[in-house]
């Protein structure tokens, strides 16, 4: 087994960008769903269907519930390509929107993206599309950079796209860490932008695989007809549960907002310690849970990886898997105590000392 297999109670992760898992507040969900079960498994797509509506207030005929955003994805992609069709992704990227594209048997093609402030220069974009590119992803905020494209970048993008008769998909699985952006989000700028999101990262709930897709009535009618014979691992008590979820809306809200605001100070006041001693080369973004550091000192930030382990039991996610090697990805959701002892043993490691063990 690599060194990177083994496990160790004391080790420290870095990489995980969920919320911790509110399990108190979950708790409470379960008994609830529990008591009433019947009527909650009978009605939960339903209910489900609403709560989005009401969070995000959006139209029920916009919402397309699904096993995930990955699997929403790729009922997507599944939709709106055919063989030979190419698909434009940002880079750095999310590894598995990627490989999500050469799954369906895309070309995939690449876009820059900045990792200081998030932009795509639009020159850039426009001139990166073939005749047979159908789909170009962006995630919001930039999964691995945490940086929010403006509403008014998005629809740039998604008018360049259409010109190209491309459509544009846009990740957002992040978004609701930045309380400024929890209204509806990028599908509503143009018809033909079709947004992702689930309860994974910023509610903390990957266990429910609930997901859901928001486009334009019509497309969603496309798409529903995909899922029917694509999506198989939607769950009807998962679905409950979700619903339930949104039902307190409030308290799951303020358990994310109290943790990020932690966690974010905690990572601030490392990252500018960090940034004066040359170790780092860019600071922490305005808003979210991600942090993608650049390391002046460590080009080659897989062995920094194997090196955290094996001298500091420490679980780092080298930029390499995002196609961006020097850089490391950084969660800022987690467990308060587990960031601060993983901060830590990074500066150890970066500043040249190994942990005793």
């Amino acid at each position: 087994m690599g060194a990177l297999g083994r496990t160790r109670t004391d080790s420290r992760s870095l990489h995980l960008s969920n919320l911790l898992e509110p399990t108190a507040l979950f708790g409470e969900i379960l008994a609830e769903v529990h008591a009433d079960y019947r009527t909650w498994m009978q009605a939960g797509a339903t209910r489900l269907r609403e709560a989005l509506s009401a969070r995000y207030d959006l139209s029920p005929d916009r919402l397309l519930p699904t096993s995930g955003a990955l699997s929403g994805a790729a009922v997507v992609l599944q939709t709106f390509l055919r063989p030979g069709d190419a698909v434009l992704v940002e880079r750095p990227f999310y590894a598995l929107l990627r490989d999500i594209a050469v799954q369906a048997g895309a070309r995939v093609d690449f876009v820059s993206r900045s990792v200081s402030d998030g932009r795509i220069d639009p020159d850039e974009f426009a001139g990166q599309f073939r005749p047979e590119t159908r789909v170009a992803i962006v995630t919001n905020p930039h999964n691995p950079g945490g940086h929010f494209l403006s509403d008014e970048d998005i629809l740039s993008l998604a008018q360049i796209a259409e010109r190209h008769d491309a459509i544009l998909l846009v990740d957002e699985v992040y978004r609701d860490f930045d309380p400024a952006r929890r209204r509806a989000g990028a599908a509503r700028l143009a018809g033909t932008i079709v947004g992702i999101n689930s309860m994974s990262k910023t509610l903390g709930l990957p266990g429910l695989r609930c997901g859901w897709i928001d486009a334009d009535p019509l497309m969603i009618a496309r798409l529903r007809v995909t899922q029917a014979s694509t999506d198989f691992g939607i769950s009807a008590l998962g679905h409950a549960l979700a619903a339930a979820v949104f039902a307190r809306n409030d308290e799951f809200r303020a358990h994310a907002a109290a943790l990020l605001e932690a966690n974010r100070a905690v990572a601030i006041d490392w990252s500018n310690a960090m940034i004066e001693r040359g170790l780092l080369a860019n600071g922490v973004p305005p808003s979210g849970g991600l942090y993608f550091p650049r390391l002046p000192t460590e080009p080659d930030t897989r062995a920094l990886a194997i090196r955290a382990w094996n001298s500091e039991h420490l679980l780092i996610a080298p930029g390499e898997y995002f196609g961006a090697a020097g850089h490391i990805r950084i969660g800022m959701a987690g467990d308060s105590g587990a960031l601060a002892a993983g901060l830590e043993r990074l500066r150890r490691l970066l500043e040249g000392r190994e942990r005793t063990a």
